[in-house]
Parts: structure tokens; C-alpha cells; sequence
């Protein structure tokens, strides 16, 4: 894989342009061990970023349980009083 496909990739993966910079540097100065070591600290906060959406995304979903049920809930209830 030649440096351009790279550096697609990382764009692809949704890197900051601050990480693709550093590396690019990394790519020209360092040895493909460090490269490699940079590459999984991105991997790594990528999956951090993932996990925070993670959490909003359960957050929102318990927020729509909690609705539904309190909707199940009025609708008991009205029913309740209706058939009274």
C-alpha cells in the first residue's frame, strides 16, 4: 500500500487532519514500528469516540422505553376510567 492510499485510508477512518499530519511525519521519519504504534493510538480513540456514541445512543434508548411505558401506563389508566 503506497503512502496516498494511507493517508485515504485514515481519511476514510475518520481521522482528525492533526493525526493524518503527524502521520505523515511518522510515515517519512520513523520506522513502520512506530508507525505501526501510531496507527493504533489512533485505532484507539477511535474506539473511545465510538464508545461515547455508544453510551448516548443506550441513553436515548432508555429514554424511549421510559416514554413508552408511561404511555402504556395512561393508557391503562384511561381505560380504567373509562370502563368505570
Amino acid at each position: 500500500m503506497n503512502e496516498k492510499e494511507k493517508i485515504q485510508n485514515l481519511c476514510d477512518a475518520g481521522c482528525k487532519p492533526e493525526q493524518i499530519k503527524k502521520y505523515e511525519e511518522c510515515f517519512v521519519s520513523k520506522s513502520p514500528e512506530e508507525q505501526l504504534k501510531y496507527l493504533k493510538h489512533c485505532r484507539c480513540s477511535l474506539m473511545e469516540e465510538l464508545h461515547e456514541s455508544q453510551r448516548r445512543v443506550d441513553c436515548m434508548d432508555f429514554l424511549i422505553y421510559k416514554t413508552e411505558k408511561e404511555m402504556q401506563q395512561g393508557d391503562s389508566v384511561n381505560k380504567n376510567l373509562s370502563d368505570k
